[in-house]
């Protein structure tokens, strides 16, 4: 395979997947309408999940072969359907868009700066160099390559207990997507080809970050947000998890991110539901934790919608029977995910894998109690690490405190539970290890906090908003 060719299978890997998730967004009323960009990166989302899901599913409950002509044909599906229903291209002549000021000017044209110049260096890196993560060459791009030869998620490799594997049990749907693209554009093994996929999730991330903020925090806020997070090690250069690798934490971030804030901001619209769901049963099938969390957003929807109705009819409102249908399509959407995972690995014997399923429940609570003091010690050992987070959170809590108004608006709160839902699965994690503080949370902290990157950009950009409107009014207006 020729380096042109293999360029050419990097970056159109990106451009397939794209491509469905792009006739996706044209049924989603709230992402249609968006410019190309930040539609971009809802598509990209979208689109790997969709694939990666239907595949896996039949893969495994159908046992159709992961060939070219099935891989097209499910890609192929939502795009026929989006031309013939004309919703792939949407107008945006009728939606006037506010003068931004100098000042608003300048914020975006470094966030953009920065951001493509950081998206360029790891592009750049991972279509030139192969992977060197631990995770990724023992686990992931093992399990693809297993799964390629045998045309299935239930490769014979997985399913016997006398083959070494690291960690068989963890989720397929990102080697599946690596099969995906590799099988399409007909290529062999070369680790450097599917290595883009994961690359094009830095741009994605600061698109979305900038696109959910700014309603809320305002421009400025929240161009000033991503030009941060463009150049924090930890996000993109961190070789043990960051954007430049091909470690899965980024994509279920972004999967679990992308799905949480659907789901809360249209909690009366079908499609969004759908689309949110959807984007959570990827957050599900891509990483082990990927359930769980998946699992504290549906939860937090679900109290949501039936605080909502109780209200509705204490104060004898009309019955709104859209509510219940969003949440229906959710909770629907990802439960399909969840018994697809459970499914699955139901039938992999467990074998050289962190110990993280030998802890009983009555155990759970003293041993991450008697833990947490060592942890919450690493834990901000971790996050003052200069070379990793710049300093960067010694600022946030100044941040916070400037701008606590924000902190009454119902995304921020909602944003601020499923955080802190997740931060709860986390040490729940460290007290079930059997590794110790010391070696568990220096390796893991870090691809945590990737996993967040989103929302909790998303709440730093909106509580920054807040602080600057009593310094810089005419700008966030």
């Amino acid at each position: 395979m020729s380096t042109a060719y293999r360029l050419f299978a990097s970056l159109g890997t990106v451009a397939f997947f794209a491509t469905s998730g792009f006739a996706l967004t044209g049924f989603v009323p709230s992402l249609c309408r968006k410019p190309l960009a930040r539609r971009f990166a809802w598509a990209y989302l979208l689109g790997l999940a969709y694939v990666g899901v239907t595949l896996y599913a039949l893969s495994h409950w159908a046992g159709f072969g992961l060939r070219r002509g099935t891989i097209l044909a499910v890609s192929a599906v939502p795009v026929a359907l989006a031309a013939w229903r004309g919703r792939l291209v949407r107008s945006e002549a009728d939606r006037p868009r506010a003068r931004m000021s100098r000042i608003q000017r300048v914020a975006c044209g470094a966030a953009a700066a920065a951001g493509a110049l950081v998206t360029l260096a790891v592009l750049s890196h991972a279509v030139s160099g192969v992977e060197s993560g631990f995770d990724p060459r023992m686990t992931w791009n093992p399990a693809a390559v297993y799964v390629r030869s045998a045309r299935s998620v239930d490769a014979p490799a997985l399913l016997d207990a006398s083959v070494y594997l690291q960690n068989p049990r963890y989720p397929l749907l990102l080697p599946l997507l690596q099969v995906a693209g590799q099988e399409v554009f007909d290529t062999d093994d070369d680790e450097r080809v599917p290595r883009a996929l994961y690359a094009a999730l830095l741009p994605v991330l600061l698109l979305l970050v900038f696109d959910i903020a700014r309603p809320f925090a305002g421009t400025l806020a929240a161009a000033l947000a991503v030009f941060a997070l463009a150049f924090l090690p930890a996000i993109s250069f961190d070789i043990g998890g960051g954007a430049i690798t091909s470690y899965s934490d980024l994509p279920m971030g972004l999967l679990w991110g992308a799905g949480l804030v659907l789901v809360f901001r249209a909690p009366w619209r079908l499609p969004e539901a759908l689309a949110g769901g959807l984007l959570l049963g990827g957050a599900a099938l891509a990483k082990a934790e990927g359930l769980l969390l998946a699992a504290v957003v549906v939860v937090i929807a679900s109290l949501r919608t039936a605080r909502r109705l109780i209200r509705r009819r204490r104060r004898n409102h009309p019955w709104r029977p859209g509510i219940l249908r969003a949440a229906g399509g959710t909770l629907a959407v990802f439960l399909f995910a969840a018994a697809l995972f459970l499914s699955w690995r139901a039938g992999v014997p467990n074998r050289y894998s962190e110990a993280w399923e030998d802890v009983t429940p009555w155990g759970l609570v003293p041993g991450t109690a008697a833990r947490l003091p060592a942890v919450l010690l690493l834990v901000g050992r971790e996050m003052a690490r200069p070379e990793i987070w710049n300093g960067f959170w010694w600022l946030v809590p100044a941040i916070f405190v400037l701008g606590a108004g924000a902190l009454r608006h119902p995304l921020t709160r909602l944003l601020i539970c499923a955080v802190a839902g997740a931060l709860f699965v986390y040490l729940a994690a460290y007290g079930a290890s059997a590794w110790a503080p010391e070696d568990i949370v220096p390796k893991t902290w870090n691809r945590f906090l990737n996993q967040l990157s989103l929302p909790v950009f998303v709440l730093v950009a909106m509580v920054l908003g807040r602080a600057l409107r009593g310094f810089i009014r005419p700008a966030v207006a």
